[in-house]
């Protein structure tokens, strides 16, 4: 919920967005969060701005990425979601309170992160302008560290 009400401060600041989440329950636990999520969503008056897309095939998803100016992931896993290295790689902006994601980009990015939970420091960057360059910087450092050939290279003094 804390992207809902992130956006609920900034529709009330006038700020026009268009939300998709994307993805589908796949468990019953899933299942009641997204039912839990979507009542949400709907008492805080947000159908207009929010679409929801469901399933997302591998081909699709880096064109709705291509398309999208902000990718926004409220994770509090110690792991480094695969969806947050796609998303910068493929040009957006992402905000995130991942851990892992932060440990990785807090020198560099440090505005594009937020803690868990927090929605109003979530609706802060989203609202701020100017994050264009410090996202490449992001995509500049992924693309160094997580390149198959670094992998590679990696992965052989390892083994």
């Amino acid at each position: 919920d804390t992207l809902l009400r992130a956006c609920t401060l900034l529709k009330e600041k006038g700020i026009k967005f268009h939300l998709k989440i994307v993805g589908v329950a796949t468990t019953e636990s899933e299942r009641t969060y997204e039912e839990t999520v979507k009542k949400l969503a709907l008492e805080l008056k947000l159908g207009d701005e929010i679409e929801w897309t469901g399933a997302i095939s591998n081909r699709e998803l880096p064109t709705l990425l291509q398309q999208s100016d902000i990718f926004i992931h409220d994770g509090a896993t110690n792991s480094l979601d695969k969806t947050l290295l796609e998303a910068s790689l493929c040009g957006c902006i992402v905000v995130s309170s991942n851990p892992a994601y932060i440990s990785l980009t807090k020198a560099i990015a440090p505005e594009l992160l937020f803690a868990p939970k927090d929605y109003e420091a979530l609706a802060l960057i989203v609202q701020s302008s100017g994050h264009h360059k410090v996202a490449a910087e992001v995509r500049d450092l992924i693309f160094q560290k997580y390149d198959i050939s670094t992998l590679a290279k990696n992965i052989i003094n390892t083994y």
